[in-house]
């Protein structure tokens, strides 16, 4: 068998078309040469447009690009199979499925994820002007929360005008939705709750973008409020992704809601015997001595509990760093043992005391005499 055999070996048919060697490996290699171009102009959008629009505009121009390409890698892939313009408008027309009384065909299907892209296109690209120009000057608590709502009515009404563009009667869709809703609705609760919840997260601000929370075994910075979870960041650089139903939930310790300032706790035993006064002015000279301390409010110094061992100190110091307390509270620790050492202030450890009283039974059982299992 020949080349030109080869090629020509008949491999299977779609209606009218007949699909060869020869054709699939035409399909084949223009869709490798539709990526190849795809990626080249994609790449030369970013390096030339990016600096000067950013990351969000152009990658929504990138992927308008690519989806373009892959369109007219379409066509001329089925122009160079022998399909004429006649075959792809019929194969674009036909019928798949109807909603109401509207037939759902290729093309139509093709707006909708085209539109759907413009409106996520369209979100991102507002994000970015409002973070940029807008709303560059508000905190970013509301800042975020402004840009998220505004967001979410880009999608709203992209979703409308999509649908309507591809003649979709809406009173149509939701008998649908309301059809399918029977059967998923309890497979979605846990979206929909998630959902409500970041818009409550949103509107009441209980936690805010970079406030630094802590709940049961998660403690880090929140980086993002998303439509169904929330990002939080930990000092070991971990992403936790947490259901925004929880955040509404659980109990919550929020270190910089109102304020950014707080106070560190670092306790601390003394011996038994030892001079509290001389304590006190050492834990405040140690918390003087601290760069990383607030001068105002002052450190102060409590006298909590007489312990089983140790006489029980509290030194309280104040930071406008909640992020860093346990660095803080470390390098406090360590400044405290070498104070204590030059100050000749001791740190106990727990000790216990045994008493005997009689040594009666000790005796006793010392003079019972022994077994050895009968073997005399």
């Amino acid at each position: 068998m020949n080349l030109q055999d080869f090629l020509s070996t008949r491999l299977f048919s779609i209606g009218d078309l007949l699909i060869t060697v020869g054709a699939l490996l035409l399909i084949l290699l223009t869709g490798v040469v539709t990526f190849l171009v795809a990626r080249l102009l994609d790449r030369l959008l970013h390096r030339w447009f990016e600096d000067r629009f950013g990351e969000e505009t152009t990658g929504g121009l990138g992927l308008a690009l690519q989806l373009s390409i892959w369109l007219l890698g379409i066509v001329v892939g089925s122009l160079l199979l022998g399909v004429e313009m006649r075959q792809l408008a019929e194969a674009a027309s036909f019928e798949m499925f109807n909603i109401g009384d509207e037939p759902i065909t290729p093309r139509s299907i093709a707006v909708l994820v085209l539109a759907l892209i413009a409106t996520g296109y369209a979100a991102r690209l507002a994000a970015s002007l409002g973070k940029s120009r807008f709303f560059r000057n508000v905190d970013t608590g509301p800042r975020y929360t402004i840009i998220r709502l505004i967001q979410y009515s880009i999608w709203v009404i992209g979703v409308i005008i999509s649908l309507h563009i591809i003649n979709i009667n809406l009173t149509a869709l939701a008998v649908v939705a309301g059809a399918l809703g029977l059967g998923i609705g309890f497979g979605l609760q846990a979206v929909v709750a998630n959902f409500v919840a970041g818009l409550v997260l949103l509107f009441e601000r209980p936690i805010r973008i970079s406030d630094f929370v802590s709940s049961e075994n998660i403690e880090g910075r929140v980086e993002e409020i998303r439509f169904r979870s929330t990002l939080i960041q930990t000092n070991d650089n971990i992403s936790f992704i947490v259901p925004n139903s929880e955040l509404t939930t659980r109990a919550l310790v929020n270190w910089s809601h109102n304020d950014t300032i707080v106070r560190i706790h670092c306790p601390v035993g003394v011996a038994y015997g030892s001079d509290v006064e001389l304590v006190t002015e050492t834990l405040l000279e140690v918390a003087q001595e601290d760069e990383w301390v607030l001068k105002d409010p002052e450190p102060i110094v409590w006298f909590t509990s007489f312990g089983d061992s140790s006489l029980n100190f509290e030194l309280l110091v104040w930071t406008n760093d909640p992020i860093g307390y346990r660095r803080l509270r470390s390098r406090i620790n360590y400044s405290i043992d070498r104070a204590f050492r030059r100050a000749g202030v001791q740190i106990p450890f727990p000790q216990r005391d045994l008493h005997v009283r009689s040594a009666e039974g000790l005796h006793n059982l010392v003079r019972m005499p022994k077994t050895d299992g009968g073997n005399g």
